[in-house]
């Protein structure tokens, strides 16, 4: 393989097909604003492309059928920081105030009162579900935690993929301060 793409370089073609399955490009990530600039090597930023060649992806897509399973996803929300914004500690609230999460997955629908971040004492008692959000994307949901909850909490995150409602649990216990 080293030998095909040396002599790729070496000849000047973008591209070689390797083994009558794959191709692969020779690309470069680097970028000069000036054509008169000189750039160095470590500037070019050399890349390797492989893709299936084109006979393959020809055979794979005409043997290809799609058939529904069932199974709308087997994604689930993922928690992988927790910060108590007032204080900037972590795995740590305070009560009205803003509380930092972050992982994957984690946009909710606000007006679905199913989803959502919500709050479990760490014994007994019913869960408390956050109102007001400040941040709600895919990897972030800032809020603003009630006033009422006190003590130590679960955090607990439910969103709806297709028409399925997910929900993960984060493993350490937030403390109040």
């Amino acid at each position: 393989m080293r030998r095909i793409l040396v002599e790729t370089a070496r000849s000047g073609r973008g591209s070689e097909t390797l083994f009558d399955l794959f191709r692969i490009s020779l690309a470069s990530g680097g970028s000069i604003e000036d054509p008169g600039e000189t750039i160095t090597q470590e500037e070019i930023d050399p890349r390797i492309v492989i893709y299936m060649a084109a006979t393959v992806q020809r055979d794979f897509t005409n043997n290809l059928s799609i058939k529904r399973t069932g199974i709308a996803s087997d994604r689930l929300p993922q928690i992988d920081v927790v910060r108590n914004m007032a204080t900037e500690n972590l795995d740590a609230y305070t009560p009205g105030n803003v509380l930092g999460v972050t992982g994957e997955d984690l946009k909710i629908a606000k007006s679905d009162s199913a989803q959502g971040l919500f709050l479990l004492p760490e014994r007994d008692g019913p869960e408390t579900r956050v109102q007001q959000y400040i941040d709600n994307s895919r990897g972030t949901l800032t809020v603003l935690i009630p006033g009422d909850v006190s003590g130590p909490q679960r955090l607990l995150v439910r969103v709806k993929f297709s028409e399925n409602l997910r929900e993960t649990i984060y493993l350490t216990i937030l403390t109040q301060e």
